[in-house]
């Protein structure tokens, strides 16, 4: 009887553990930032940028991997009534040697900018909220997280 009040208590408090440990979720090794424009007008075709900050010792893939099964970075913006996402050039990645492929993959490190053109409608006037997605996978040397998706928001201000 008093092995399955041990019992029954050990299971208790790893349960608690495990449930404790689902809540506690990992701050991902990556950052995203919008940066907007400057002198933005309305009707006019603008330049911002999406600054994206990856921690020291992690990568993401390219957004077109050579390795089958990995998830590509890609970024998308919602539809909206003030502005068009025209053009998302993402930059040109860095060709790594990777043992756990043994092959030369290409990936993102450290820090990249990313341009974003966007044409501004002609009734776009004040704050425009920018909102997308950044859809990527991380790895480090010795593991994969799953696929993830980040929020994108920021605000371009439209002069005049």
């Amino acid at each position: 009887m008093k092995a399955i009040k041990i019992f029954s208590v050990c299971l208790l408090i790893f349960c608690a553990s495990l449930s404790q440990a689902q809540l506690v979720k990992p701050e991902p090794p990556v950052k995203v930032t919008f940066v907007p424009a400057q002198n933005a007008k309305a009707g006019t075709v603008i330049q911002a940028r999406i600054d994206l900050e990856i921690q020291k010792d992690w990568h993401l893939f390219s957004e077109k991997p050579e390795v089958p099964g990995v998830t590509p970075t890609k970024i998308q913006f919602d539809d909206s009534e003030t502005y068009t996402v025209k053009k998302i050039t993402l930059p040109k990645p860095t060709p790594v040697y990777s043992d756990v492929f043994q092959k030369t993959v290409s990936f993102y490190e450290d820090q990249i900018s990313i341009p974003v053109e966007i044409e501004l409608k002609s009734g776009a006037k004040g704050d425009v909220k920018i909102k997308g997605n950044l859809h990527y996978q991380s790895c480090s040397k010795i593991v994969c997280l799953p696929p993830q998706n980040l929020s994108i928001t920021g605000i371009q201000k439209i002069n005049g």
